[in-house]
């Protein structure tokens, strides 16, 4: 006779599959691996099957393990509704958030202000990721998703937040040595430093009525610390959102009277969300910082 099922076995389920390891699926539990390894092999006796498939890369799912996926992402939303509803009346928001933002967002923006939201609710955790740009932003894995441009599909609320400066950046060392930038024109003598998951890209840009040279990509990244170790270097150009233009005195714009760029900032998050206090309480917080820093996101302040 089959034994009963356990769904906190979800849990551990769900670790796995979106750490890979069973090392790092544990550190996030905060239980040891022999725990999620027993609790990974009951589950599959209990289903009489086999979840996962184990080679050099980690733990891959099988055929039964992704079919299992989307029910076990369903049982955890359920849980964390009835968490929120249920639970958070009383004043004590606790648990865990997760956060999805760009990169360059999320590093110089988000990230030095959640430690305050961390600091008001001590029982809170926030899981802050930087998922690769989706040129139409879909479906997120995430509480809380923020994208350039509104997300188009699935039941949820999305406010947009702010319109952020963009604009072509160089180090001093940089321009001290390369080709004069007069005009527009003159880019095509140089290099663009890009970052694959930045809140925008050189190919989104609005010039107005300006055309634009195409430039050649001599540096592709997905990290902001890399793009702007290498734009500090001397590498070449990037495009920057303001607010991490203001954080680099070094670097300094590239023709911002007749280059003019923005990027919508859009927030969003699944709608039967929007009564679990601690997700409530994580939007509250990331809306109300980005509309005390409304200069940083203008770019007056990257400008002085």
């Amino acid at each position: 006779m089959r034994q009963s099922f356990d769904w906190d076995d979800l849990k551990y389920f769900l670790a796995v599959a979106r750490n890979r390891r069973l090392v790092t699926a544990a550190k996030a539990l905060n239980q040891s691996h022999m725990t999620v390894s027993r609790r990974i092999t009951g589950l599959e006796s209990t289903l009489g099957t086999t979840l996962y498939h184990k080679n050099e890369e980690g733990y891959s799912l099988t055929e039964d393990g992704k079919r299992l996926l989307p029910i076990a992402e369903n049982v955890e939303r359920l849980a964390k509704a009835v968490s929120g509803e249920i639970g958070g009346r009383d004043g004590w928001v606790g648990g865990t958030v997760l956060i999805e933002a760009p990169d360059d967002f999320a590093g110089y923006f988000l990230a030095p202000r959640l430690a305050g939201l961390c600091h008001q609710y001590p029982d809170l955790k926030i899981e802050l990721a930087t998922p690769p740009r989706r040129p139409d932003p879909g479906p997120s894995m995430a509480d809380i998703a923020l994208t350039a441009g509104r997300p188009t599909q699935g039941r949820l609320v999305a406010r947009r937040l702010a319109t952020c400066r963009m604009g072509l950046f160089a180090s001093r060392a940089y321009l001290d040595r390369a080709a004069a930038i007069l005009t527009p024109v003159d880019l095509s003598a140089h290099t663009l430093i890009e970052n694959a998951n930045s809140l925008f890209d050189w190919a989104r840009v609005d010039a107005g009525n300006v055309s634009l040279p195409a430039m050649p990509v001599t540096m592709r990244t997905s990290s902001i610390v890399a793009q702007m170790q290498a734009v500090l270097a001397g590498g070449g150009l990037c495009v920057l959102p303001s607010f991490v233009a203001a954080a680099e005195p070094e670097l300094q714009p590239i023709l911002p009277a007749e280059i003019g760029m923005s990027a919508s900032l859009w927030l969003s998050f699944a709608d039967n969300a929007r009564r679990i206090s601690r997700i409530r309480k994580a939007v509250d917080f990331i809306a109300a910082e980005i509309s005390s820093a409304r200069a940083l996101f203008g770019g007056e302040a990257a400008a002085q």
